[in-house]
């Protein structure tokens, strides 16, 4: 991993991406004439200095056609180098020198740019910028980070891109083995664990076998599992694995929802599952075909045409809102995932905890800001106020055909579900729980959020480099059992804050030191933020869900994660082209 210090110098030399600072949205009513105005409009927040923007920068750099010269330019990519050195042969003495040499190229700059941040980084313990003990996956999701940061700033013929596109290569192939290996090792884990300690209270190891606990106790989760062309069972396995490997607390009983190839397709799939963790859950099919009545009752609220199917939403999603015409009766909570694309990092059964939160109104939970991938049902009260129920869901599809028209059904039942969340009459039935028990992993810090592919055909030449695509992974990434907040340290976001959007100017890098700055701060604190999407998060917090969304889809790190779950092949950018799903059926 050495060439990566080598090559980090001679960056400078070479043409370069970049866009220019953005500081305000237009479309929010800012403007510059308003922002760098005497009056204080509203524009310049903390939400603000932590994205890197400030009156000074915007108002007084930004306009400035100040560029750094080609000494300083070079001085500033060799103290990132050292920066990257830093992980590279970790250790407290280099790591002092790696800083040291950075605060010295920071000297160089103009005052205005960097001497809050000088000072800043001056008065850090070293023990803060220099932790003594560093993971090993961590140092490779750092040096893959500063990386694919390097690389969007290299021209395909140049020499020096092979060099890095090989060392990205090669770090990417490290990296997922030690996920493999890692996520192997905590499978073996688990699973002596529940041969040992667990088998014996789950009747396994009695001779004649006690029965499990009664459904009234079971977890219980609902899933539209199969329906439509081509059938969804083996891919529908990783929301399904996932749950059973981590419940502990309460057997789990899934409400399968399917059609008959999607009946068989999961009977198939099942017979997969490893028997310690069949072992754990037991499945109910519900065939459309049981389900007429309440298709019916969708039918007479939504408008015919509205009610189409597409390659990613049915009309049959709708059948989810009515949860309590597919379970039995006597079952008090229903968890209601998307399938597939939904994995589970934590015990389902601990999110019936919150129903104990629910206020005398609340009777559906999701995390914040995904309401349409998750729903937790307190029956209870949903059977109480059924009629109240189907009112609301009637009202929301006639006042959404009525301004949208068809359109409304774009997302299934995505829309209906989104009006009930904001309108202030209705919105009262919800309780909001933590974005990380449906966390969508977008990487703010990148160009395209970390669902384009920016690397494999850049606008600077038309070439690229996908090698640097396949490598990569989300930074959070523990294992495929686990996945932490991320906010990258100092030395980190400095490099992908100012390399992703390089311009050579000192607007840029008094932006990227800011934001840097905020980020270290914030991952150091376990600060709390929003993202881009509005999720609720803090810094380094474990993450109990994921949701990939649909841009995930395309992701190759994401097919990695989905295909260990579903326990084979299933996802990959081949079978994405192929496959045409056709939800008509439904």
């Amino acid at each position: 991993m050495h060439h990566a210090v080598q090559f980090l110098f001679v960056l400078l030399l070479l043409p370069r991406l970049g866009e220019a600072l953005s500081c305000w949205d237009e479309t929010l009513g800012f403007s510059e004439e308003r922002c760098c105005s005497e009056q204080d409009n509203g524009c310049w927040t903390e939400q603000m200095a932590n994205a890197g923007l400030t009156r000074t920068i915007c108002c007084v750099l930004a306009r400035s056609t100040e560029k750094l010269g080609e000494r300083a330019a070079t001085q500033l990519i060799g103290g990132f180098a050292q920066s990257v050195g830093i992980f590279v042969q970790y250790g407290p003495k280099t790591c002092s020198e790696s800083v040291a040499h950075l605060i010295t190229v920071l000297k160089e700059f103009p005052p205005s740019a960097v001497a809050s941040d000088l000072q800043w980084l001056s008065m850090q313990p070293q023990a803060l910028l220099c932790p003594s003990k560093v993971d090993q996956v961590d140092k490779m999701h750092f040096m893959l980070s500063a990386l694919e940061a390097v690389v969007l700033n290299l021209r395909s013929e140049d020499p020096i891109a092979k060099s890095a596109v090989l060392e990205t290569a090669i770090l990417g192939e490290a990296l997922h083995g030690a996920l493999l290996r890692r996520s192997g090792s905590i499978w073996m884990q688990h699973a002596r664990h529940f041969v040992q300690n667990s088998a014996r209270s789950w009747g396994l190891l009695d001779r004649f076998p006690r029965p499990h606990s009664s459904e009234k106790d079971a977890m219980h989760i609902g899933l539209v599992a199969s329906v439509g062309k081509p059938a969804f069972g083996a891919k529908a396995m990783a929301s399904i694995r996932s749950a059973l490997f981590f419940a502990q607390e309460r057997p789990l009983v899934f409400h399968l929802v399917v059609d008959d190839e999607g009946e068989l397709s999961m009977h198939r799939a099942l017979a997969t599952l490893e028997w310690w963790l069949k072992a754990k859950g037991t499945f109910q099919f519900h065939h459309i075909r049981t389900l007429e009545k309440t298709r019916q009752k969708v039918r007479d609220m939504v408008p015919h045409s509205c009610l189409k199917d597409n390659s990613r939403y049915g009309s049959i999603g709708w059948v989810r809102l009515f949860p309590h015409e597919v379970v039995d009766a006597a079952v008090d909570a229903v968890l209601w995932v998307d399938a597939g694309d939904f994995v589970f990092l934590d015990d389902p059964a601990k999110v019936l905890s919150y129903i104990k939160k629910f206020s005398s109104e609340q009777f559906i939970g999701a995390p914040t800001s995904h309401a349409l991938p998750f729903q937790l049902f307190d029956m209870v009260k949903l059977r109480a106020t059924s009629q109240k129920w189907d009112d609301m869901l009637a009202n929301v599809a006639e006042e959404g055909f009525r301004k949208r028209g068809a359109e409304f059904c774009n997302l299934g039942e995505g829309f209906a579900v989104h009006a009930l969340t904001v309108r202030e009459d209705l919105k009262r039935i919800w309780y909001w729980m933590p974005s990380t028990w449906a966390f969508e992993p977008w990487a703010d810090w990148l160009l395209g959020h970390g669902v384009k592919d920016i690397w494999s055909h850049r606008v600077a030449d038309g070439q690229g480099f996908p090698e640097v695509w396949t490598a990569r992974s989300h930074p959070g990434l523990e294992s495929f059992m686990g996945m932490k907040i991320y906010c990258p340290p100092f030395t980190v976001s400095l490099i992908t804050h100012i390399l992703s959007g390089w311009t050579n100017s000192v607007a840029n890098i008094a932006s990227g030191l800011l934001r840097s700055r905020a980020s270290h701060l914030m991952a150091q604190s376990n600060g709390t933020f929003g993202d881009s999407k509005n999720q609720a998060l803090r810094c380094n917090e474990k993450v109990h869900a994921l949701h990939f969304v649909y841009p995930f889809h395309s992701v190759p790190w994401v097919h990695r994660m989905l295909n260990f779950w579903a326990g084979s092949d299933v996802w990959s950018a081949e079978a994405m082209h192929r496959e045409k799903r056709d939800l008509s059926t439904a």
